[in-house]
């Protein structure tokens, strides 16, 4: 059993794959597991990329596969990267996990460092 696809039809998908960010708002909204790992997103996008170009996942080499990569056929990773980042910018609910716990430890350090600055000050 392969992936399901990204969307119902791939003509969809090539309709969003001229633009990262619809790509990925689409994908973030329907996978949380793809909000808080960069490279499970990168992979899925390529790999909906490869099927939609009809090449066949299963049987390519990764000689075949770098030069696609290296040709410009596939969406580059940073590019994902960035619109992942822009799409979860503007849209809190497509933030994953990692992003909370960030926020969570940003705080007890923000608190941690203004009772430094207290005892410090003499305060």
């Amino acid at each position: 059993m392969g992936k399901p696809p990204l969307i119902n039809r791939q003509g969809d998908f090539m309709k969003l794959g001229k633009n990262n960010i619809d790509v990925v708002t689409t994908l973030l909204k329907a996978n949380p597991m793809y909000r808080d790992d960069d490279n499970k997103l990168i992979a899925r996008i390529w790999y909906e990329t490869l099927k939609i170009n009809d090449i066949d996942t299963g049987d390519i080499t990764a000689l075949k596969f770098l030069e696609i990569l290296g040709t410009n056929g596939l969406p580059s990773a940073e590019s994902i990267r960035r619109s992942r980042q822009k799409v979860q910018e503007h849209n809190k609910s497509l933030r994953g996990e990692k992003w909370k716990k960030r926020q969570v430890h940003q705080s007890n350090v923000k608190n941690e460092l203004k009772i430094i600055k207290r005892t410090i000050s003499g305060g």
